[in-house]
């Protein structure tokens, strides 16, 4: 793979920004925000049974989403870091009912790769900070479920599995599925350990057929069902083929950045910190990106507060596995002007909105979510600002 150098103008232009000083930027005032935010939507009457999906432009209330959704442990996720980040029981009792509610996940028929997105930021994060052992339990049979989809011929985790009967695609892997290879890695520690190998199959299939030369990534690649090689590669979700779609940029940095913390293999973190700088050297003066890198008809010039959310926490993530100094102030002060950004009137919620944050985009052809607020935007913002909190004392 090309390798991209890091680009000494674009490191001096994102470190002296106006304004940006490491003490300018107020985290805890906005995880704050995010506490009130959540507990108004509790106090008014949000059922355990529910899982909130969006808040479509105009809104103000969450909109559902059923059980199979692959943003439904998101809203747990959320308030499991609010008790971690509090301490208050208020928040554990939340999350231990919010979570509880998912425990039938396990059970379904319905597979899928985003089992690692349902289960880990809930039942992961509850038992990380409880050891509930029916927690462990759900984590298990989701992990085995996920696994069941492993492909030994690609190596890879089959995505959406209804594809095959929806567009005929024979066997395809997609960048998202990075992600949600921590479901798989912490089974390997406790109690699989064969999942291991499985996922580092899986991370280096992405890194093989989605990264390109320039560190921009593909989101599907479909393989041969005979040779099983790749035979085609697309951004489905994003402009076209060859275009970058921001938010599968960013789970691919995130994801990267994750394997390697769970393999301490180098070749994930050149990945992690090459699709961080191709993500970062693309965006606009506002540090938030367009849904897709490649817009340029001003109908497409649509910014995603989702991807800008994902990638903060990646860029934070990062900050703190690279040893070089420069390198580490790069990736962190990247995260934080993007967090500025997102806190600011264009992107922060106001005072009727039950989210975060506004303006992200789920599927622009599909005009789905579009200008929306999103869980998935909420919790990578939530998780970016404590990790921000925690990294900052570090710089």
């Amino acid at each position: 793979m090309k390798k991209v150098w890091f680009r000494h103008i674009a490191f001096l232009a994102i470190i002296t920004l106006p304004g940006c000083g490491i003490s300018s930027f107020n985290a805890e005032k906005e995880i704050r925000h995010c506490s009130d935010k959540v507990r108004s939507a509790l106090d008014d009457g949000m059922e355990a049974v529910f899982f909130p999906r969006n808040i479509n432009a105009g809104e103000t209330r969450w909109n559902g989403s059923r059980m199979t959704n692959w943003t439904v442990g998101f809203w747990p996720g959320i308030l499991w870091y609010l008790y971690e980040y509090n301490g208050d029981d208020y928040w554990l009792e939340s999350a231990i009912n919010h979570t509880s509610n998912l425990a039938p996940i396990k059970d379904l028929s319905f597979v899928t790769h985003d089992l690692g997105f349902m289960t880990y930021p809930s039942f992961g994060h509850g038992f990380r900070l409880t050891g509930d052992p029916d927690y462990r339990q759900v984590l298990l049979k989701s992990a085995d479920n996920l696994a069941a989809l492993y492909n030994h011929d690609t190596g890879t985790l089959l995505a959406w599995p209804w594809m095959k009967e929806v567009y005929d695609w024979p066997n395809h892997m997609v960048i998202t599925g990075l992600t949600n290879l921590d479901l798989l890695f912490w089974a390997a520690r406790n109690g699989r350990p064969e999942y291991y190998h499985m996922a580092v199959n899986h991370a280096d299939a992405t890194l093989s057929h989605l990264v390109r030369e320039d560190y921009s990534t593909w989101q599907v690649v479909h393989f041969d069902p005979v040779s099983h090689e790749p035979i085609k590669k697309m951004t489905f979700h994003g402009l076209h083929d060859q275009s970058t779609w921001a938010r599968g940029q960013a789970f691919g940095i995130y994801g990267f950045a994750m394997v390697y913390s769970e393999t301490r293999e180098h070749r994930y973190l050149e990945a992690a910190a090459g699709l961080a700088r191709n993500f970062i050297e693309r965006l606009p003066d506002d540090h938030v990106p367009y849904w897709d890198f490649d817009a340029e008809q001003q109908e497409d010039l649509i910014k995603d507060a989702s991807a800008a959310a994902i990638a903060a926490s990646a860029f934070i993530e990062l900050s703190q596995l690279i040893l070089d100094k420069q390198e580490r102030m790069y990736f962190f002060q990247a995260g934080k002007n993007i967090l500025q950004s997102l806190s600011g009137n264009t992107y922060r919620s106001n005072k009727t909105n039950q989210a975060f944050l506004l303006n992200s985009v789920g599927i622009r052809q599909a005009d789905s979510e579009v200008g929306a607020s999103t869980i998935y935007a909420d919790y990578y913002y939530l998780e970016a600002l404590i990790r921000y909190q925690k990294a900052e004392i570090l710089f």
